[in-house]
């Protein structure tokens, strides 16, 4: 019980009045600012301090169950069957299911997350339950406050189909890890017929195989899905079932903002076949970010055969696979004409293929002068860029935030051919007052030919550099010579961090971390007083 302190000026001391500390405890609003401040574990001690408490501290202990099962033992005590399944250990009575009906009331978010202490419920415990849930004589949803479902079991996606039983009026967010490929229309059915004011739909995945083609059948079945959800403000589908005519049906959805495409094992062919996601005029009206997964050529024949133009704030493409003679360049160059606005740009290639990038095929996207976060995450020889790459990079850029440039995961060698030097930072100090954080693989093993001009250095905001895979002399020569450079460029509160498994082991470490100590010590020096 949490006393009230009133002051007593004329007596000068603090006094405990029982009645304030009634009248605490009866005013809902602030019973519950108690609750919020409990560990959940001693919320139940709450419920025992009075009736009027009694119900503040059940919402918050019912509010947000982030584990189902443990849940479901309101309702009946939950053994393991032989096959490390939940089930009941006795059938529930009609007493048990009206004290789970009064607890299930007031459950706004429900996770079902099998893994670890908490394994799967066994099917036939899912049958009992919903069976004979279904039957009682309450013609009310066993959970009407129900907003938020978050349900994942890709080990076992046929039981994603059990999530339909909690779905309802209320529900504004859906959140699926995947379900078996054979319930896809019967799961786009009662999502819509269920929940039909959804404002959030994701879809991670759906459990089939690479041969696996989108019916008719099932594309009419989420086309007209899609346009019963008329609440929708974010959407994520997979490849294999965001399709040209779900695209095209989504363009028309008036709240929309955020669209995810997953990437998955389909075939290029089939991808442009199927999967073009065509950008009409006047589409989209309220869409801020985009994120699709989808081959280079795809996305370079989608967007070449685009009409219309987005005013997207951030887009972001994930790239599993490319063929050969894949044409980057003329990829940028659509993007760049199609998200006129853009302030972040984010591509993420599939490690195991190399992509050939350097400023001339970036340089289609210089025009997107508003960036603020671009981020490149591809694998590539690390002799694609030179010190004045960078300056061209950032004069054109000049609002960012967040560079992440990352060509390689692992240690890049000294003979690699790595072109860029530890005066690469100096463009983006001069030119980016905005920097915040700079991800950059240089070869530190070569001094700064020059020193910075006056006007390089990172604003007050700036805090780090991303070392990734740069390279360092393993017997430490230059060390001085490159504190001093980022002594003169960094902002006091500026540093740098690396990555053990990219810088590599060793005399390496030893190397960086000597670099930090003598920049420091600088630094040291820097801020002592005249």
């Amino acid at each position: 019980m949490v006393p009230v302190q009133v002051v007593d000026h004329t007596m000068q001391h603090v006094s405990y009045t029982p009645e304030t500390q009634h009248s605490f405890w009866s005013i809902p609003e602030l019973v519950a600012l108690v609750v919020d401040a409990c560990r959940h574990d001693d919320i139940p001690n709450l419920t025992l301090v009075s009736r009027s408490v009694y119900g503040v501290a059940m919402d918050g202990l019912c509010r947000n169950i982030k584990v189902l099962q443990k849940f479901l033992r309101i309702l009946a005590p939950l053994t393991l069957n032989q096959n490390g399944e939940y089930i009941f250990s006795r059938d529930p009575t009609l007493e048990d299911w009206d004290r789970f009906s009064r607890a299930s009331q007031r459950v706004r978010s429900l996770t079902y997350n099998p893994q670890g202490p908490n394994p799967y419920i066994a099917d036939s415990a899912w049958q009992q339950f919903i069976t004979t849930s279904s039957s009682l004589p309450s013609q009310s949803p066993l959970f009407p406050r129900l907003t938020e479902i978050h349900w994942s079991n890709r080990r076992r996606p046929p039981q994603t189909i059990h999530s339909l039983f909690f779905m309802s009026d209320g529900l504004r967010i859906l959140n699926l890890d995947a379900w078996n490929w054979d319930d896809t229309s019967t799961m786009l059915s009662g999502i819509m017929l269920r929940a039909p004011n959804l404002s959030v739909l994701r879809v991670a995945g759906i459990w089939t195989s690479p041969e696996r083609r989108i019916s008719d059948d099932v594309e009419e079945r989420l086309i007209e899905c899609i346009q019963h959800l008329e609440h929708l403000d974010s959407v994520a589908l997979p490849v294999e079932l965001l399709s040209s005519r779900a695209f095209l049906t989504l363009a028309d959805k008036p709240f929309l903002s955020k669209i995810f495409q997953t990437t998955g094992p389909v075939a290029i062919d089939y991808a442009l076949h199927k999967h073009l996601l065509l950008i009409q005029p006047y589409a989209f009206r309220s869409l801020l970010k985009l994120n699709l997964g989808m081959p280079l050529e795809t996305l370079t024949k989608s967007l070449a055969e685009s009409a219309g133009v987005l005013n997207i704030d951030s887009f972001i493409i994930n790239i599993p696979s490319f063929l050969p003679n894949a044409n980057p360049r003329l990829c940028f160059s659509l993007i760049a004409h199609t998200f006129p606005r853009l302030k972040e740009l984010v591509l993420r290639a599939n490690p195991k293929m190399r992509l050939r990038i350097d400023v001339a095929v970036l340089r289609p996207l210089f025009s997107l002068s508003a960036l603020r976060h671009v981020h490149f995450d591809y694998q590539d020889l690390p002799d694609g860029f030179c010190d004045q790459d960078m300056f061209e990079i950032a004069t054109s850029w000049t609002k960012l935030e967040v560079l992440y440039f990352s060509w390689s995961k692992s240690r890049v060698q000294p003979d690699s051919g790595m072109r860029l030097t530890i005066a690469a930072l100096a463009p983006f100090a001069e030119n980016c007052p905005h920097m915040r954080n700079l991800s950059l693989a240089v070869n530190a093993s070569l001094p700064p030919a020059l020193p910075p001009s006056a006007d390089a250095r990172f604003g007050r905001r700036f805090r780090c550099w991303e070392v990734l895979s740069s390279v360092i002399d393993s017997e430490g020569a230059h060390i001085g010579q490159i504190a001093t450079f980022l002594s003169q460029i960094f902002s006091l509160s500026g540093t740098f961090t690396w990555v053990p498994s990219q810088v590599g082991q060793g005399p390496w470490q030893s190397r960086w971390a000597e670099l930090k100590s003598e920049l420091d010590n600088l630094r040291r020096m820097q801020s002592l007083p005249l």
